[in-house]
């Protein structure tokens, strides 16, 4: 896996239903169930899954994402 080009435009792609992220680090996984747009709460649902043997920091740590803007 690379990452973007540091002097390339940003990716500005809605986030949709059903996008899947995974920390190839870790081995966690993230399928995007509900966007923000979805709901009156503004939030973004997803079903967090790790496989086992996953390197996870421990069984209660949760990966957030956090925004100030109205859309993602």
């Amino acid at each position: 896996m690379s990452h973007p080009d540091p002097n390339g435009p940003p990716d500005r792609r809605p986030i949709t239903v059903g996008e899947v992220w995974e920390n190839p680090v870790t081995g966690e996984r993230s399928v995007i169930l509900e966007g923000p747009w979805d709901n009156p709460a503004s939030r973004v649902t997803g079903e967090l899954t790790a496989p086992v043997g996953a390197r996870v920091m421990g069984n209660t740590a949760i990966l957030l994402l956090w925004s100030n803007s109205p859309c993602c």
